[in-house]
């Protein structure tokens, strides 16, 4: 496909290529390595933001660190909802100002 393809054709493209390369189709041995990287390609430009990613690393090759710090943060990155981190943090608290609360009642 082009840089400047849309969605759908990159999912037609996919569709047409994982048909041709999918190893259960094709006895090539080589088949699987293509597929992979069928795959690979199709899961990165598929999603908007992703592929927003992957547009600026191709036009910026000079920041190989920014871009190889952005793919990492989207991909292995906290996606923890901020809601609960603040409300086990409180929960956590609560507990430790029992503790506390009931260790001097004891003494």
């Amino acid at each position: 496909v082009t840089q400047s393809a849309i969605g759908a054709e990159i999912k037609k493209a996919y569709y047409k290529l994982s048909l041709k390369y999918h190893p259960d189709k094709n006895p090539d041995p080589e088949a699987r390595k293509h597929f992979l990287k069928i795959a690979n390609a199709y899961e990165i430009l598929k999603d908007d933001a992703t592929r927003e990613q992957y547009d600026y690393a191709i036009a910026h090759p000079e920041e190989v660190f920014y871009n190889t710090a952005r793919y990492y943060q989207a991909y292995y990155g906290h996606k923890t909802d901020l809601r609960a981190v603040l409300g086990g943090l409180l929960l956590v608290l609560s507990g430790f100002q029992y503790l506390n609360q009931w260790t001097r009642y004891k003494q």
